[in-house]
């Protein structure tokens, strides 16, 4: 090789040390998995009147909540059943809204929380007193168009956990009764 084209080889590759080494290289790390620091919850109902939602949770752990459902105060609408059909019914219908903040101190979007019902629940669902959706709707349902209220008052609990990790303090408990009366 010529001499000219050794340097000129030379040349470039110091430079381009020099300029790789004053400029840097941004080398940006991303990590997929967000870590849960804790879930707060609100409640939304049609009116006042429906529902009473506490929070009791202790000084540490896990946040619990109790939702007191006043079935006294349904509305009577259409709605879906079990089978899919459309029913006229009373219900109530509550929002549930989670507040998700991480242990970088962001705050998260509803749908990044996995909601599931307790074992003690899975019979209510079963007999149609209640559903909840993925978005958080809890519906609650009374026996028939003939007889609005309840069969009995219930209660049960929903746990609400990270779909990513996150401390066992993470998720929130919410104990929720409905009641065959007014607020």
């Amino acid at each position: 090789m010529k001499k000219s084209i050794v340097v000129t080889i030379l040349v470039i590759y110091v430079a381009s040390i020099i300029i790789v080494g004053f400029f840097g290289m941004s080398v940006k790390v991303y990590d997929s998995i967000k870590y849960v620091q804790s879930i707060t919850m609100s409640a939304e109902a049609g009116s006042e009147d429906m529902i009473t939602f506490t929070d009791t949770s202790p000084e540490q752990g896990k946040h619990t909540y109790t939702l007191n459902i006043y079935f006294a105060a349904a509305q009577h609408g259409p709605v879906e059943d079990k089978d899919g059909n459309i029913v006229e019914k009373d219900f109530i219908s509550v929002t549930l809204i989670p507040k998700i903040t991480y242990k970088t101190g962001d705050l998260g979007a509803e749908e990044s929380v996995v909601y599931t019902l307790s074992e003690q629940g899975e019979k209510y669902v079963e007999k149609g007193y209640f559903t909840l959706s993925k978005y958080g709707v809890l519906t609650i349902f009374g026996k028939d168009a003939e007889t609005p209220t309840l069969e009995k008052a219930f209660a049960t609990t929903i746990y609400i956990n990270p779909e990513k990790s996150g401390s066992p303090d993470a998720g929130a408990v919410i104990t929720f009764k409905c009641l065959n009366k007014a607020k």
